[in-house]
């Protein structure tokens, strides 16, 4: 079986797709890792208004909202890509660039870089 990660945090992105903050997002999921409890929960459910989540397995579901069934996923709340080169681009000059930057340029690609990877899933 076959089991794709998501983390809560960047699936709270698609609130945002949606402009009716009055609707909520409802993923149904095939597990959640519960990282408090330190146990896996079966046939999940997340209920996200606006950019916030509100509940999950909720005993009662709201009346308005898009319901989006991710099938056979594992949600990961708090995972996170603890791996990123922030001075490198992929361009057609990435190679020269090693030789042609000065250690002031890649710094200052470096912040550019860091805020983005930041700022995934972040409402501005």
């Amino acid at each position: 079986m076959k089991s794709v990660f998501v983390t809560v945090i960047s699936l709270m992105v698609l609130a945002f797709a949606f402009e009716d903050t009055d609707k909520s997002i409802i993923l149904k999921a095939a597990r959640m890792v519960d990282v408090e409890k330190g146990k896996v929960i079966k046939d999940v459910t997340v209920v996200i208004l606006g950019d916030k989540i509100e509940s999950v397995n909720p005993k009662r579901m709201p009346k308005k909202g898009y319901v989006i069934d991710l099938g056979d996923v594992t949600l990961m709340p708090g995972l996170m890509d603890m791996h990123r080169h922030l001075t490198s681009v992929i361009s057609k000059n990435r190679y020269l660039e090693r030789f042609t930057l000065n250690p002031q340029d890649h710094t200052i690609r470096a912040v550019a870089n860091a805020e983005k990877a930041l700022m995934m899933g972040c409402r501005r």
